[in-house]
């Protein structure tokens, strides 16, 4: 195999886009962590359909394996679902990983940690390391990729902190 097979230098290998996110909700750091979860997700997420498959628990765990379809048809603009598989998941530290496959067209890395606040408050970081795997996503600009993201990205932290604060899933 030559370099010219490892690295297309058409291609978009390599390239990244990172962002960041970060949400005040008005709940503590324990009663939302375990929201994230594609079995709990179906109580505060409206439209949400995931299939599992893989869980020894039943709910989120390191391991736990799940596809979904809202992320991939945001993020590549078509109708393709996105592979999700729990990379850590530790409930002491309140910290969580998904490493998500985008089909082909891209890999992304996100991570989320909650951190205890004043009053019952929790602040929520979604990192996200998106990289492109193909020309379907690697020909979008930066901020092309960064706002499809955040658009997906700004729903679901409304509807999480919604229902955190009233205990009723956020409708549209």
């Amino acid at each position: 195999m030559n370099t010219r097979e490892l690295h297309d230098e058409k291609m978009p290998a390599n390239r990244r886009v990172y962002c960041t996110h970060t949400e005040e909700i008005h709940a503590p750091a324990g009663k939302v962590f375990p929201l994230l979860c594609p079995v709990k997700e179906y109580d505060w997420i409206d439209n949400w359909h995931c299939r599992i498959f893989f869980t020894r628990s039943g709910t989120n765990e390191e391991g736990c394996i799940f596809t979904e379809g809202i992320m991939g048809p945001v993020l590549a603009g078509s109708a393709v679902n996105s592979t999700w598989i729990t990379n850590c998941y530790d409930e002491e530290k309140h910290h969580i990983q998904f490493v998500i496959f985008v089909q082909d067209l891209a890999v992304v890395r996100y991570d989320v940690t909650l951190d205890d606040g004043d009053s019952g408050r929790t602040r929520v970081v979604m990192d996200f390391e998106i990289t492109a795997m193909n020309d379907e996503i690697g020909r979008l600009s930066d901020e092309e990729i960064r706002a499809r993201l955040m658009g997906i990205v700004a729903f679901l932290s409304k509807a999480l902190k919604h229902y955190c604060e009233t205990g009723e899933m956020l409708k549209g």
